[in-house]
């Protein structure tokens, strides 16, 4: 998978990684390393560390986002992103919250980055197809 980020979506996407990571940091001792944990389980798979970062990220959103959802929703994916989403349900859902708040816009404003950056690699793919490439 060759990296289909700009520069400047990859600095959004470190970003709002510094932002969860240094949060994190300061407000308990387990999260940042569980965090890291999900991060390596998923550069494993993806290969890319933006990618890697993004599906972290993604989760953790997922899981603050629904932290009532049920458990058939994360049953059956990797560990990396089970662990990322029960992250941010159990900070979502604590007096921990108040601290992350912060970093939220950041995670979402680097998904959205992220989704640009497959909308675009998207239609890539489609136009050189089309041009038998």
């Amino acid at each position: 998978m060759s990296n289909m980020h700009t520069r400047q979506e990859i600095a959004t996407i470190n970003d709002a990684w510094g932002e969860l990571m240094h949060t994190a940091e300061t407000t308990d001792w387990r999260t940042p390393a569980d965090l890291k944990a999900s991060l390596a389980d998923e550069k494993r798979e993806c290969k890319e560390m933006a990618w890697a970062k993004i599906l972290v990220m993604r989760a953790f959103l997922h899981g603050w986002d629904a932290p009532d959802m049920p458990a058939v929703h994360i049953a059956g994916i990797r560990m990396g992103v089970v662990r990322a989403t029960l992250l941010g349900i159990d900070t979502v859902t604590t007096t921990r919250r108040r601290h992350f708040e912060a970093a939220i816009p950041k995670m979402r404003a680097a998904v959205a980055a992220h989704d640009g950056a497959c909308k675009r690699e998207r239609a890539r793919s489609v136009a050189n197809a089309a041009n038998g490439e």
